[in-house]
């Protein structure tokens, strides 16, 4: 499973072993919250499947959604912020957590995540780009596979 995701695939087998057992896996159910704006920003996550969706705290439009090996909440959790969006669930979903506490242990132990975890999502070798809503075409376009949300 760990191979899937290019954060893992950067990492030896030894330090993926580490990174897994630093993160907690957390399930939500279709419409579950796993973020609320303004929230403290002590965690950040890694989807496992399914997909979240982006959006402003009362606003209904979707501003991204993020899909399997996408990271989620990275930038509040570094910049240390409060959640700049809400974080919704449009599908059952798993996600692994990794605690503040968790990261540091693991960024003493295994170095090698700081980097990826720390470079502009454009960086990052990723199979799947988050889905920017804002820019997408409107239905029965076909479009080119787009930049990550920033």
């Amino acid at each position: 499973m760990s191979e899937d995701f290019a954060l893992f695939r950067t990492l030896s087998s030894e330090q993926r072993r580490k990174a897994v057992r630093a993160m907690v896996r957390q399930d939500l159910v279709r419409g579950q919250l796993l973020v609320a704006q303004g929230e403290p920003s002590d965690a950040l996550f890694i989807v496992l499947h399914g997909a979240l969706a982006v959006r402003k705290s009362g606003d209904p439009a979707v501003i991204a959604e993020l899909r399997a090996g996408e990271l989620v909440g990275e930038i509040g959790f570094f910049a240390n912020v409060p959640r700049t969006a809400d974080v919704i669930a449009i599908r059952d979903t798993s996600v692994l957590v990794l605690t503040r506490a968790a990261y540091h242990e693991l960024a003493e132990h295994t170095p090698a995540i700081v980097g990826y975890l720390r470079s502009p999502p454009a960086h990052r070798t990723r199979g799947d780009q988050c889905r920017d809503r804002r820019s997408r075409p409107p239905r029965g376009h076909v479009s080119r596979p787009g930049a990550g949300f920033a």
